[in-house]
């Protein structure tokens, strides 16, 4: 699909490609609670990356809309323990070992996403990539 300057594929295209088209970033609004009694929900920025599983496109006779049904990891970034690490010249890391259960986030919309790459690297562990963002083509 190509779409605000972005050519995405679904991961299952890629399997013997040597491209990788799939990757997206997004940042989702969330309200997040300590506990069910907790009175004062703070309104927090998280930030997702993933793929796009599946394109589907939305007919509602005259409307028309694609949705990206993606796979997420959520990307904490703490030290110690992080699905996403950054290094000392700025690259991001990210371990695809710890996927987001099935929910409501699964679904986005190709305007609230960005593209990125994936490519293999010589971690401290096995199972990290290195994100790699790019410019749109065309806006």
């Amino acid at each position: 699909m190509y779409v605000f300057g972005n050519h995405i594929c679904v991961v299952n295209v890629e399997e013997h490609l040597t491209i990788n088209d799939s990757g997206i970033t997004t940042t989702f609004e969330q309200v997040c609670v300590l506990g069910p009694n907790d009175q004062r929900p703070i309104v927090a920025n998280l930030e997702y990356l993933g793929w796009v599983e599946e394109i589907l496109e939305l007919n509602y006779g005259v409307l028309n809309t694609m949705v990206l049904l993606c796979n997420w990891v959520k990307a904490n970034y703490s030290e110690s323990n992080g699905i996403v690490k950054q290094n000392e010249y700025g690259f991001t890391f990210v371990n695809f070992g710890s996927l987001i259960p099935i929910s409501n986030h699964f679904f986005a919309f190709p305007l609230h996403v960005e593209h990125v790459f994936f490519s293999s690297c010589d971690y401290r562990e096995r199972g990290w990539k290195v994100v790699l963002q790019k410019d749109p083509r065309g806006r």
